[in-house]
């Protein structure tokens, strides 16, 4: 049997554990664990009794920190104090260096919070209705030298976005629907409506001369 010493300079820092051996095309591996005890620096060798050969590494134990908190901002206010469907919060760890992954979740009156499909960025883009009336909540979830995880929750819960204007352009970008307006739409124009805010999350459906246009339930 062939033997391999493996050690570490520094215990203190990290100690080596769960030594196996394997044999491949001819040759035989060692691997081990090494295990991190305190922030530091170990030079870990590895000594074959049979050749007499050895190999080192030096191995470097980070400080873990636990995370501590996280905000949530809404980037058209800078505060969660009012948030509608189509406004975009971020979430900001309290350590700015830290390494984190995000769930962003909708909570219902209830308190149950369920995760929401592909929000796992920083920013979160509320979208759609049926978030109305629920607060959101983000979970942060330290990766590499952070640990745990911090949650906080808007403290507004989300409205409809009010919808205070809307117009007519065409392909031109003539608003068709002012007082001013001088041209007229002809057939095979492109309409399209435009609402403010711009970012409404409407829908739409359109009409000639009060009759409903079948199918036509698009910006254009």
């Amino acid at each position: 049997m062939i033997s391999t010493t493996v050690t570490s300079s520094k215990t203190s820092v990290a100690t080596i554990s769960s030594k196996t051996y394997t044999k491949k095309s001819g040759y035989r591996y060692v691997s081990f664990k090494v295990n991190a005890k305190k922030a530091g620096t170990t030079t870990v060798k590895a000594y074959a009794k049979y050749g007499k050969k050895s190999t080192s590494w030096k191995v470097t134990v980070k400080k873990v920190t636990a995370l501590t908190t996280v905000a949530i901002s809404n980037y058209s206010t800078g505060k969660d104090t009012a948030i509608a469907v189509g406004d975009i919060l971020k979430a900001t760890p309290a350590q700015s260096s830290a390494t984190v992954k995000y769930q962003w979740y909708s909570v219902d009156a209830s308190g149950t919070a369920t995760a929401i499909a592909g929000a796992t960025e920083q920013t979160y883009k509320v979208a759609g209705t049926d978030l109305v009336g629920k607060t959101v909540k983000v979970v942060i979830t330290g990766t590499g030298s952070y640990t745990g995880t911090a949650e906080a929750t808007t403290t507004a819960k989300v409205t409809a976005t009010a919808v205070t204007a809307a117009t007519i352009t065409n392909v031109a970008g003539a608003d068709l629907t002012a007082a001013t307006a001088t041209v007229a739409p002809v057939v095979g124009d492109v309409l399209t409506a435009n609402t403010t805010p711009a970012k409404s999350d409407v829908t739409y459906q359109w009409y000639v001369g009060g009759t409903a246009v079948a199918a036509a339930t698009t910006a254009t």
